[in-house]
């Protein structure tokens, strides 16, 4: 639910319409325009895209299966039961990587939807047994009896609490009963991708999981083997789904032996790593705003913090009547409970969700919000990356009531420390260029800037001798 405050600042960003509540949806009364409201969050740009969340059935289950006839009639059998009994909508759909035993024959005779795959590896039949899903939940196991199906209960009855649920072997509660060197290469793999990568999940190779479908699609795979099970996760955490571990028992395979190669097994997770890592750093995080006030390089992490300091003190204590354009998910807007933060980045907006309530996504150059609504509006590291700074400026300036303060903050390209340590930035920092920026946003570009729109600088600073940071006031009457 919409925060109440929250919801009777909005306009609709094109006409500035009154907008009418629908069960997941706001309606302009003006122009008719609907705009969706995804997790709680107001989806308010200007040309919205309507989610199509629609499907024909309750569940798809995928099981991958080569050559694992004898254990898929088993576990097959047992996982039709589990679902019959929560009396869903559900398919059963099994790739079939070439297997010579009778594997497809049995899974058909199971109900099954059987899918041959076309392009040899694991990582191929998953993604091609992703373009085949039905169900508004995607449900994995594995063929060869390690999973239990009688946990699907457990997977369904949470559905709702995560985009993507994993049953873990290694939370409390969980167990794995394997020779203990394939579990110790496991724990190995596990604590080395969670700690170099900062995603808190114990058993990221997992493959007993539930997926809420719809977020799938955003996502790009690119491993070919049994990678793409962490890249999948890592992924969706990136782009600031929630992913939650319940603990699970996993038992030894049944019949057969596994089709994993050790040496190719390694290889594909070094790669992995390397492309996630890169992922997991770049500026496109969900999170990474937040975890830049951390980092482990030291200028990167003074500069944060710097930043968020000034920006505080220019605050001199208010918390509430703010609006924060370009949020990010920044310590800025965590440390305001009632500021409401705007982003045009919807994955800042989930990663937040569960830390701040008030947050809308939209764009700098049509904010839904009616004029004379905010006492203060911060503007940080957003202006310099647009191609209009007086457009964007003017919807600042346009939300903001008489005698009420703009904080803005830009780089100040004229100045020889930003010079110096841009090109430093870059090369450390994963996607770390967002553009050339505006070389006009010096100080005398951003001064002219403030005054073109009627503004009266108040105070200004400087994060390291680069970034500029300005205290400006909007007249008490305009002319």
């Amino acid at each position: 639910m919409i925060p109440a405050q929250l919801r009777r600042s909005l306009t609709c960003p094109r006409c500035q319409g009154a907008l009418q509540d629908f069960p997941h949806s706001l309606r302009c009364s003006s122009c008719g325009r609907d705009y969706p409201v995804v997790d709680d969050v107001p989806s308010l740009m200007p040309e919205p895209e309507i989610p199509d969340d629609s499907c024909e059935l309750d569940m798809t289950l995928m099981i991958l299966a080569r050559n694992e006839m004898e254990n898929l009639r088993h576990s097959l059998g047992e996982a039709r039961r589990v679902l019959d009994d929560l009396g869903i909508r559900y398919e059963v759909l099994v790739v079939d990587g070439e297997s010579r035993d009778g594997t497809r024959e049995v899974a058909a005779s199971l109900g099954a939807r059987v899918h041959s795959q076309t392009r040899p590896g694991y990582g191929n039949a998953f993604r091609e047994g992703l373009e085949q899903v039905r169900g508004a939940f995607l449900l994995t196991l594995d063929a060869d009896l390690s999973h239990d199906p009688n946990y699907i209960q457990v997977l369904w009855q949470r559905r709702h609490t995560a985009e993507l649920l994993v049953g873990s072997r290694y939370v409390a509660g969980g167990e794995a009963l394997m020779p203990l060197s394939r579990q110790f290469l496991s724990r190995v793999l596990n604590k080395t991708f969670g700690g170099l990568l900062s995603v808190p999940v114990a058993d990221l190779s997992s493959g007993f999981r539930l997926y809420k479908s719809s977020v799938l699609r955003s996502v790009e795979l690119q491993g070919r083997d049994f990678d793409i099970l962490i890249e999948l996760l890592v992924k969706l955490f990136i782009n600031g789904y929630r992913v939650a571990e319940l603990p699970m028992f996993y038992k030894p395979r049944g019949e057969g032996q596994s089709n994993a190669q050790l040496r190719h097994f390694a290889t594909s997770y070094a790669r992995a790593l390397w492309r996630l890592w890169r992922a997991r750093n770049s500026l496109r995080a969900s999170d990474y705003d937040s975890r830049a006030y951390h980092s482990l390089f030291p200028l990167q992490r003074y500069w944060q913090r710097e930043r968020y300091a000034k920006i505080l003190e220019l605050l001199e204590g208010r918390t509430s009547g703010i609006l924060d354009v370009g949020c990010g998910s920044s310590k800025i807007i965590q440390s305001l409970p009632g500021a409401v933060g705007v982003d045009c980045l919807a994955r800042k907006l989930r990663y937040l969700r569960s830390i701040h309530p008030q947050l809308v996504h939209a764009d700098i150059f049509h904010l839904p919000f009616a004029a004379k609504t905010f006492e203060t509006v911060i503007c940080s590291q957003v202006i310099d990356r647009i191609p209009d700074a007086d457009q964007a400026l003017a919807q600042l300036v346009r939300v903001l009531k008489p005698g009420g303060h703009l904080i803005l903050g830009s780089p100040d390209y004229g100045t020889w420390t930003w010079k110096a340590i841009y090109p430093f930035y870059k090369r450390m920092i994963p996607d770390g260029n967002p553009g050339k920026g505006n070389p006009k946003l010096n100080r005398e570009g951003l001064l002219a800037l403030l005054e073109r729109h009627g503004l009266e600088l108040l105070k200004e600073t400087y994060v390291g001798g680069g970034e500029w940071i300005g205290l400006a006031r909007q007249p008490t009457t305009r002319h």
